[in-house]
């Protein structure tokens, strides 16, 4: 007949004490994620009026720096710009264009978001009667 061999209590639980603490059974300490600490502008700039003008651009501005150079009916992406209000301009508009809605507009930028602002300009005959009055 085979003997029953006890393992003492204290061998007992200090095996399980230490099973327990082993790193795979540790949980992770929660780190919350970081929000992105930057986001971006879309400017989209929009033609009406005259079809026969050919490439109509202009200069894309942003908190006064020149940026990029944008073509009618396409748009640019202002990338890692710091979140809070910025002013989004357009200069060089060419002679015989308007800005139907300005020329800068404030733009709220938020980390890790896209936001976007479009610009309209009216070129050919239809800018000139504008400017008349």
């Amino acid at each position: 007949m085979k003997r029953l061999t006890l393992i003492p209590l204290p061998l007992l639980c200090l095996a399980v004490c230490l099973s327990a603490c082993s790193d795979k059974n540790r949980e992770q300490p929660f780190e919350p994620e970081t929000p992105p600490l930057t986001g971006n502008i879309t400017v989209q700039l929009l033609l009406t009026g005259s079809s026969n003008l050919g490439a109509v651009g202009c200069g894309v501005m942003l908190d006064g720096d020149y940026c990029s150079r944008l073509n009618s009916g396409g748009c640019v992406t202002l990338n890692k710009v710091q979140p809070g209000l910025h002013t989004v301009a357009i200069v060089q508009v060419p002679k015989d264009c308007a800005a139907t809605d300005g020329t800068s507009k404030a733009v709220r930028v938020l980390g890790g978001q896209t936001s976007e602002v479009s610009f309209a300009l009216r070129c050919g005959d239809q800018a000139k009667r504008k400017h008349q009055y």
